[in-house]
């Protein structure tokens, strides 16, 4: 008996789906979905437009929606034909419309042979930020620095902004005009590369805003004094215990002067204050030992006032040979020739007879 219901109720909806079939052959189709605008901001309504074709005096029931599960958007009696319905978004970004034709209300059923939604970009009421610009990209040390943020507004709105250099970022209020700058302005205390970071809060929703462009600007921020760019020495092959002296080029700041450290690993120590790149630094330098060696020179940071940066090499590398081995040879000493006295008879040797 339950086999005989199950055959029954798959033959029933078998003869649905071929009513509803044959009456969306009848009926109409639809091939196209239209949005009144595909930019629209948060709040603001779109509306929908149905394409395609009827069969007259038929009609054609659909659903759908922007967040499932959709609904009934009653009947179309004429195509192209707008959805009664109107669609609006509380958060911008991405979002799809979904129409569609159904199925229960077999009298009114259409096919469709075009998409069944369509995207549109949602921006928020208060405008766009397309940039992210700074005052100047190589502040020094201590110098502050404003951000202008390039973009739209929409007459009347405001943008809620947060943001800074350095994590956890921090509100930064509301800006009323766009293009224009931030209120608040950035310093750093250490030189080395450094972004800073503004963007679109999402907690005041009056006062949202999008975000199309980069969110954060670099800055290369320079010591107070100067910045060494490179480090030379007086012999890159120098002997064991020969003085090397080490050369700085740069450029110091007016009235600045750059507090320099260094030496040979480990041994690494202050070498004090510079005010120019005109000659060698005051410590020289000694090997003890053949073989490659480096000496390092870069500028410190305990001296708030006077820090440099360093866009070159922090060392230099030298091969140092033994010195040269010196042999003593000892004079040597002649004796003195030996004389033989006068008085010495001198012996005469007589020949003698053969035999």
């Amino acid at each position: 008996m339950k086999n005989k219901a199950t055959i029954k109720t798959l033959l029933m909806l078998c003869a649905i789906a071929a009513t509803a079939a044959a009456h969306a052959d009848n009926n109409g189709n639809i091939t196209t979905l239209t949005a009144s605008t595909l930019k629209p901001k948060v709040g603001e309504a779109v509306t929908i437009t149905v394409g395609g074709s009827l069969t007259a005096g038929k009609k054609c029931h659909i659903y759908g929606g922007t967040v499932s599960p959709y609904k009934d958007l009653g009947l179309l009696s004429s195509l192209p034909g707008q959805v009664a319905t109107t669609f609006t978004f509380n958060a911008p970004g991405p979002q799809f419309i979904h129409v569609y034709p159904g199925t229960e209300d077999v009298d009114n059923v259409c096919t469709q042979s075009g998409p069944g939604f369509v995207k549109v970009d949602v921006g928020a009421a208060g405008g766009n930020i397309t940039a992210v610009k700074a005052s100047t990209l190589t502040p020094k040390v201590g110098e502050p620095v404003t951000i202008t943020l390039e973009g739209t507004l929409d007459p009347g709105k405001k943008c809620h902004i947060a943001g800074g250099a350095v994590s956890p970022y921090k509100d930064l209020g509301l800006i009323s005009a766009i293009p224009g700058p931030v209120s608040t302005t950035f310093t750093f205390d250490t030189p080395g590369p450094r972004y800073i970071h503004v963007y679109p809060g999402t907690t005041d929703p009056d006062n949202l805003c999008t975000q199309t462009g980069t969110g954060s600007v670099k800055v290369d921020v320079g010591g107070p004094g100067g910045n060494i760019s490179g480090l030379t020495a007086s012999t890159l092959s120098p002997k064991v215990g020969e003085a090397v002296t080490i050369t700085l080029a740069g450029t110091i700041n007016p009235g600045s002067k750059c507090h320099i450290y260094g030496g040979i690993a480990p041994n690494f120590k202050d070498l004090g204050l510079i005010s120019g790149f005109a000659g060698p630094i005051a410590t020289t330098f000694t090997f003890n030992a053949p073989g490659p060696q480096y000496i390092h020179v870069y500028p410190g940071t305990e001296d708030a006032a006077n820090i440099c940066t360093q866009t070159g090499a922090s060392s230099v590398k030298v091969e140092v040979a033994a010195a040269p081995v010196r042999m003593t040879i000892p004079a040597l000493q002649m004796a003195p020739p030996v004389r033989m006295s006068p008085s010495t008879p001198i012996i005469q040797t007589a020949p003698k007879t053969p035999k």
